[in-house]
């Protein structure tokens, strides 16, 4: 499972000529089950070793998302578009679209390379180390007038059966919609108003690091808060952003406008993949986390449509 991810770009080489459903097969449903599976499993193997801090964790190890396209996008433009060639009546000229197959080989090739080091590096933490953390936790609490409470974890079936469950699955529901919106049609607005393609890849790696801080920054913010304050600083900053988007472009100080505005909005959803998690968390206890944020985290399959 952990490798369908890198099998599904590389496979794409050969189904990218045979037709929209052999693509389909390869780079949405073989890559997206190999992203999918291991995706809450890494986020509670890795907070196991920290569990007095786990959203900061889920924070840092979600940002390796958000820092993916800072070393991908400058590969992928450079395998493909070297020249910065620009589309003509919204077609990339011939040798520009002949050399996409190419780029699927090596992209799943790097892939490869760092899902067989993440595999051989990661390991559970033992329980021994678990509890003495968590001894340290409360003797840190113990300072304070209040108790620690300990956390309770629920089963997966208990957990469906809370209301909790079902208001984070329309969280992710919804949110999945305008950061579907985001990344799939960003840079075709940028082109259309006039920007150069050299310019909107380089918007778009920098739009990385923004994604990779902000995890850090909203895992950090969630460690020392609820999650239900981030969640409604988010979607109201979130909501604002977007209503002002279609008009920054315009103008001379559209192109510095454009990016601001493209940097905040990524800034911003950072805090939909560490906060639900967190949630889960907090809410349901960690033993269960894996599978009952993946229950939740079915809500993105109406990215489908």
């Amino acid at each position: 499972m952990y490798f369908f991810n890198s099998a599904g770009i590389m496979l794409t080489y050969f189904t990218i000529n045979y037709g929209l459903g052999a693509y389909i097969a390869t780079y949405c449903i073989l890559f997206g089950i190999g992203m999918g599976i291991p995706y809450s499993v890494i986020f509670q193997v890795a907070s196991s070793w920290f569990p007095a801090h786990r959203a900061t964790v889920v924070g840092i190890i979600a940002s390796g998302f958000g820092l993916g396209a800072l070393v991908f996008t400058p590969i992928q433009t450079r395998i493909i578009n070297p020249n910065d060639q620009q589309p003509i009546k919204g077609m990339y000229p011939p040798e520009v679209v002949e050399r996409i197959p190419r780029a699927f080989l090596v992209l799943g090739g790097l892939v490869l390379g760092l899902e067989i080091t993440g595999l051989l590096l990661m390991r559970t933490c033992p329980d021994s180390r678990v509890q003495d953390k968590l001894k340290r936790a409360r003797e840190d609490n113990s300072k304070c007038d209040t108790p620690p409470v300990e956390q309770e974890s629920l089963s997966i079936m208990e957990a469906i059966k809370c209301v909790d469950f079902y208001i984070l699955f329309g969280v992710v529901f919804c949110d999945v919609i305008p950061i579907s919106l985001l990344t799939s049609t960003f840079k075709v607005y940028g082109i259309d108003s006039g920007l150069k393609d050299k310019y909107l890849s380089d918007i778009a790696t920098t739009c990385a690091a923004f994604n990779c801080v902000g995890r850090v920054v909203w895992g950090s913010l969630v460690d020392h808060c609820s999650s239900k304050c981030p969640l409604l600083w988010l979607l109201l900053q979130w909501g604002l952003l977007f209503v002002s988007y279609p008009y920054v472009a315009a103008g001379p100080a559209g192109p510095y406008l454009y990016a601001i505005w493209i940097f905040a909005i990524f800034f911003t959803l950072s805090g939909h993949f560490v906060i639900v998690p967190a949630a889960c968390t907090r809410s349901f206890g960690p033993k269960n986390m894996a599978t009952i944020y993946g229950l939740v985290y079915a809500a993105t399959v109406r990215q489908c449509r």
